[in-house]
């Protein structure tokens, strides 16, 4: 069954040990043909009338003092402070600093969380604003994100049967969530249509669940995914790798899928060149999707270290 419908895309040189499999160019297709008497497999959305959910993204920039510690530990890997450094021991634990960074706060050596900015809270602020009293649901990926927005806002977790059941009836303005812990099996359609996206998650599987504990089945309103658009290469790679674990298990990502969107915002040359992904874009003409080509993995370490930034997303 491997060996007639899928492929190997990532393995071990040297032994030649298969780490990773993914399906040969139309085998789902022909999966889908093999078994088609004997089961049957239908899509809700082919067959639901559902509401639009549409995808946007919302500015925020770092200032230039902000942005020197950014790149300072970007490059250096430490930031020298009096009562505790900000460090980062290798690549992966240096991609999650930049990325508490982003959202405006890191932890330092001793575990207290160091404010860099408040940018994030102030455009999470004017959304809240800009609702007029529209039930926001807001996902968050790091403890002091949580802390930081509770301190801000009047919002509230989505942790009990009581607090699903509130949602649901419009009681809660701005409702807390965190996609590992609430991202399967919630019914959260009837309390409100919009999600912002405080922090990204690298996982494409909690991204897809928490998105669709509002656009689901009883949904009628128009659902709105909102992400910060901000200057910053974790940012984009974080991104990035989603779209390209979307495509591996889809094989065509759709043209208008939100997260490829974000991912073509970059200027063409910023792409080719950037050794953050595993992949890459290839554009066709107008009238056809996008197809994924698969290079070699990256080197996280090579990536943090390379000089030339993306600037933009």
């Amino acid at each position: 069954y491997r060996e007639a419908y899928f492929k190997a895309s990532s393995m071990n040189p040297s032994t030649g040990v298969v780490f990773q499999y993914k399906p040969k160019e139309g085998a789902e297709e022909l999966i889908y043909q093999r078994i088609s008497d004997i089961t049957i497999s239908m899509k809700a959305l082919d067959y639901l009338h559902m509401p639009d959910c549409i995808p946007s993204r919302y500015e925020v920039e770092m200032s230039a003092p902000e942005r020197e510690l950014y790149d300072m530990l970007r490059k250096d890997l430490l930031i020298p402070l009096k009562d505790g450094d900000i460090d980062a021991a290798n690549a992966a634990s240096l991609t999650g600093k930049l990325l508490q960074m982003s959202n405006g706060a890191v932890y330092d050596e001793n575990g207290k969380a160091r404010i860099i900015h408040d940018h994030k809270l102030e455009a999470l602020e004017d959304l809240i604003e800009s609702a007029n009293g529209k039930p926001l649901l807001v996902a968050y990926w790091f403890k002091h994100d949580r802390e930081r927005i509770l301190k801000r806002f009047p919002a509230r977790d989505i942790n009990t049967k009581k607090d699903i059941e509130d949602w649901n009836k419009g009681k809660i303005p701005v409702a807390l969530i965190h996609p590992a812990s609430a991202g399967h099996g919630l019914n959260l359609q009837e309390g409100g249509s919009t999600i912002v996206w405080f922090s990204l998650t690298w996982s494409l599987e909690l991204y897809q669940q928490l998105n669709a504990r509002l656009y689901r089945q009883g949904q009628k309103h128009t659902v709105q995914l909102i992400k910060f658009k901000q200057a910053g290469q974790m940012i984009v790679c974080l991104a990035a790798k989603i779209v390209h674990r979307f495509a591996l298990s889809s094989n065509r990502p759709p043209k208008g899928h939100d997260l490829l969107l974000l991912y073509h915002a970059l200027p063409k040359q910023e792409r080719e060149g950037c050794p953050l992904t595993e992949f890459s874009f290839c554009s066709l003409p107008r009238n056809e999707s996008l197809c994924v080509e698969d290079r070699s993995p990256c080197s996280a370490a090579l990536f943090i270290k390379r000089k030339r930034t993306v600037s933009k997303l």
